[in-house]
């Protein structure tokens, strides 16, 4: 009886530890797979934003300013806690308890997405603050995997 609960045993080690490889390889293929067109994150490093052009006349009195955009940089410890408390409360509550990617929130999509799919809804996204800046500047609003 011993050298049956034996074999299983090891039978059952050999699996585990033969699906525990596989998994890791196919995580490691599939990140591979759609990382590989993935831009540097050095972009974000030397991240410039889009200033305008100001305009002064001979006198160096102001003109006119031409913009595409109208942004004021602020840094962090400037901003009232209130108000990082209030994006943090609506885009990801989470923010510093994970390392850019909440695997509970993605699970939580994927399950999500399955039904939506079958509906032919969009897909919800799982995206941290972290993930949303990543895809805001290096990627597209393309919907994919």
């Amino acid at each position: 009886m011993i050298r049956i609960l034996r074999g299983l045993a090891r039978v059952l080690f050999i699996l585990v530890v033969v699906g525990v490889i596989g998994g890791g390889a196919f995580i490691g293929i599939t990140l591979s797979y759609y990382g590989r067109d993935l831009p540097s994150s050095q972009q974000l490093a030397s991240y410039v934003p889009a200033t305008g052009t100001k305009i002064y006349a001979g006198d160096g009195g102001f003109m006119a300013e031409f913009v595409s955009e109208r942004r004021i940089i602020v840094p962090i410890d400037r901003l009232p806690r209130q108000m990082i408390d209030a994006v943090l409360a609506a885009e990801d509550r989470d923010f510093y308890s994970h390392n850019g990617v909440n695997p509970v929130a993605v699970f939580r999509a994927a399950m999500a997405n399955i039904l939506r799919y079958q509906h032919g809804q969009r897909p919800i996204g799982a995206s941290t603050i972290t993930q949303q800046v990543v895809r805001h500047f290096l990627l597209n609003n393309e919907l994919s995997v």
